[in-house]
């Protein structure tokens, strides 16, 4: 009968042989490696993603989602649209985006933003947040709300500025339509913030913000947190050790995003601009996002652009994106994750068959779904991006049909009956192995979970750092010990492998026995006869 033995929030069959397991259990043998944690935080299921179907990455369509259109410019209109980011404000929808006439990051470059109405599908004309620079150009940072005030991010991009970088603005409005002049963003101690802001401020659990900031010199990407309801003020910056691409220059991450898994840990998925793979990053914070592990590369394809993640409203973790595994930004897709660690389900949000053309030519001008950040709102998940940076678009789905934890799913059954514990007898493992009495075997014990795991790097990448496992796994229990004597493992989950090999022990001991008094025997027979 084989094994199962449950690591840290997933279960995996090792699958040996009884007389294989009672090795293993007596410790005269390893576990495999392919028995051993993943060095990344998060993965997806081996035949989910299908990189080889060009048109659907294998991944069936989710048959309610639909696609709005925000604007699209007409020949008199700027034809380079890019980085659509949305947040519901007083009950209507505000998108947010960075445009120029035909090319990117053009000096001309404004922010510009537009309204729709409860339902989010009927658009007001798009309307300037800025005004062109002289002296360098504005992106769009994104966007924020307390609830009472809209808070805009603007990153300003120095002409001057070597290597190339910048620092944050920002203006606030209170009806959507009446703006301040613009501020500086400003730190834990009062100073303007030396960085572009990642267009992904979203709301921890606890209230604490939490995005990411491209900081001077040059980019590189730092989790940064604040406790200011409005976002403006305090931000902090995580502890995070980048890898280096460009010394001096850039990280090897840069444009994140991020979501929180079931145990409360938040991972923070990165662009891998530096490195070999055409795959995700990924790094752990347990404290809020104070610090963090090292980036990790994880086995999700991604197409070397800004990352969207996030979780749904009952918990579930998702990724949108087009996971390619190439510089292709097609198809549009979302991946999903019960526990945040573990990716086992997936939807086309749209394939390539529907992907418009491109009408106008320019700079930095490529076919795909680009850059897409997304959000909840009400009952469904909106994932918005720039289309061929030309059409700015959003498609949503409802919740209903992604949810992973909005049904209770149903308990495993154990491999083996759950022991009870025992009556009569005391719970020491006995010395021999029961024959008679099979339900009076020690009761199952929970290992102790590590506090973090060791993360092996891949082959082809630098040396990856540990990455921090959580101190308590909601599955399991606190990690400080073992359960108390008589108390009972938790139904409807299989053993540990600690527990494999306790319940093993008396086997082990029984058969070591039998040995040792065969060969005592034969060696007293062969001395009577000689």
């Amino acid at each position: 009968m084989p094994l199962i033995t449950r690591s840290p929030r997933r279960r995996r069959l090792i699958g040996t042989g009884v007389l294989g397991a009672a090795v293993i259990a007596a410790g005269l043998v390893a576990l495999p490696a392919s028995a051993a944690d993943d060095a990344a935080p998060i993965s997806v299921v081996d035949g989910l993603i299908d990189t080889s179907d060009l048109n659907a990455l294998g991944l069936p369509q989710a048959e309610n989602a639909e696609t709005v259109t925000i604007f699209s410019p007409e020949d008199d209109d700027p034809k380079f649209n890019h980085g659509t980011t949305l947040i519901p404000f007083k009950g209507q929808l505000y998108a947010q985006w960075q445009s120029s006439e035909t090319d990117e990051d053009a000096p001309e470059t404004v922010v510009r933003y537009a309204v729709s109405d409860e339902n989010g599908e009927n658009w007001s004309e798009p309307m300037d947040l800025t005004a062109p620079r002289t002296d360098g150009y504005t992106s769009n940072g994104g966007w924020w709300t307390d609830g009472e005030t809209l808070v805009a991010y603007l990153n300003v991009w120095p002409s001057d500025l070597t290597p190339r970088g910048g620092y944050t603005l920002y203006v606030t409005s209170e009806n959507g339509v009446d703006w301040t002049e613009p501020r500086p963003v400003t730190d834990e101690n009062g100073e303007p913030l030396l960085g572009i802001i990642e267009q992904d401020t979203k709301a921890l659990p606890s209230g604490r913000l939490l995005t990411a900031v491209h900081v001077q010199p040059g980019l590189h990407v730092k989790p940064y947190f604040t406790d200011d309801p409005l976002g403006v003020t305090g931000w902090t910056q995580g502890e995070f050790e980048n890898q280096e691409y460009l010394p001096n220059e850039m990280s090897r991450e840069l444009e994140p995003s991020w979501f929180v898994q079931e145990d409360g840990d938040v991972v923070m998925t990165f662009r891998d601009q530096g490195g070999s793979s055409m795959y995700k990053l990924a790094a752990v914070s347990a404290d809020d996002g104070e610090t963090w592990s090292e980036s990790t590369v994880t086995n999700i394809p991604d197409s070397r652009t800004k990352q969207s993640a996030g979780n749904l409203a009952d918990g579930t973790a998702y990724l949108a994106g087009s996971l390619t595994g190439t510089k292709t930004r097609y198809p549009l897709v979302v991946v999903l994750s019960a526990d945040g660690e573990t990716f086992t389900d997936g939807f086309v949000l749209r394939d390539a068959d529907d992907l418009q053309p491109l009408r106008y030519e320019g700079k930095s001008k490529n076919l795909g779904y680009s850059y897409q950040k997304s959000l909840v709102w009400g009952d469904d998940l909106y994932v918005a991006y720039g289309t061929n940076k030309e059409d700015v678009e959003y498609t949503r789905v409802p919740l209903e049909d992604l949810s992973l934890r909005g049904a209770p799913e149903p308990t495993p059954e154990p491999t083996e009956e759950p022991t009870p514990a025992p009556t009569e007898r005391p719970t020491e493992e006995p010395t021999e192995e029961p024959t008679e009495e099979p339900t009076e075997e020690p009761t199952e014990e929970p290992s102790p979970e590590p506090t973090q795991a060791p993360t092996p790097a891949p082959t082809s990448e630098p040396t990856e750092a540990p990455t921090p496992e959580p101190a308590t796994d909601p599955a399991v229990g606190p990690t400080s010990g073992p359960a108390a004597p008589g108390e009972p493992t938790e139904p409807g989950l299989a053993p540990t492998g600690a527990d494999s090999a306790a319940a093993l022990s008396p086997l082990v001991g029984g058969i070591a026995v039998t040995m040792l008094a065969g060969v005592a025997l034969l060696v007293i027979r062969r001395i009577r006869r000689a």
